[in-house]
């Protein structure tokens, strides 16, 4: 359960901000969405007050620069397009995507 939260949304509804945060909940967490789903570029949008982060780029967890989710115990999962790989299998994916 979410709590009580601010949020922004567009005209549809969806959760929507391209200039900050469209969802804080009360427990401090933040989460960045265009028309609703998670996005951002270059940062995670999903920043829980507890530490851990993850990384989207339209709804679908993906980081090419290093893991998409951050736990705050220390634990990290690599994600590309939303498909989750071994962090062996996924630094051979960008070594390749860099090629390209």
């Amino acid at each position: 359960m979410m709590g009580k939260y601010k949020g922004y949304h567009d005209a549809e509804g969806s959760f929507h901000n391209e200039s900050g945060p469209a969802l804080v909940t009360t427990f401090g967490d933040k989460h960045w969405y265009i028309h609703g789903k998670h996005h951002r570029i270059d940062a995670p949008a999903i920043e829980q007050s507890n530490g851990s982060k993850y990384w989207y780029v339209n709804g679908k967890l993906h980081r090419m620069d290093g893991p998409a989710v951050d736990h705050v115990s220390g634990d990290k999962e690599w994600w590309i397009n939303g498909k989750q790989y071994p962090p062996a299998m996924w630094s051979r994916l960008v070594k390749l995507q860099v090629m390209w």
